[in-house]
């Protein structure tokens, strides 16, 4: 099995490196996370052990919102990509997954400039 950063330095190789690569970094480790748990387990494990680690975290409201974003949209898109075929979906969701945080949407890439964010962490 892959490690998490060893998938997404192998799309950077393949793809190029991705703009703002620490954000987007964080990103795909929580999507991609958050996806793969989905397909194993389901969506509502999957959201249970997210909110989880949000709230073990500890982290601010807009790091959290930002986070609970992308594990939402990884289960959507893991949740695509394995519907068209179960036959190497853990790959093919990697690489969607990496193109698709190069363009930023629908992932939350930078939590104070994500007005979603903003909007749910007034008091940050």
């Amino acid at each position: 099995m892959v490690a998490t950063a060893e998938r997404f330095e192998r799309l950077e190789a393949a793809h190029g490196p991705a703009p703002q690569q620490w954000f987007r970094y964080d990103a795909f480790k929580h999507a991609y996370a958050s996806g793969v748990v989905a397909v194993l387990f389901g969506d509502t494990v999957a959201n249970g052990a997210g909110l989880f680690v949000e709230l073990y975290e500890l982290d601010i409201c807009r790091e959290r919102e930002k986070d609970l974003i992308n594990n939402r949209e990884g289960r959507r898109l893991a949740g695509e990509v394995h519907a068209a075929g179960a036959d190497g979906w853990r790959d093919r969701f990697a690489e969607e997954l990496f193109v698709a945080l190069k363009d930023g949407e629908p992932f939350s890439i930078r939590r104070g400039k994500d007005p979603r964010v903003v909007e749910a962490c007034r008091s940050d």
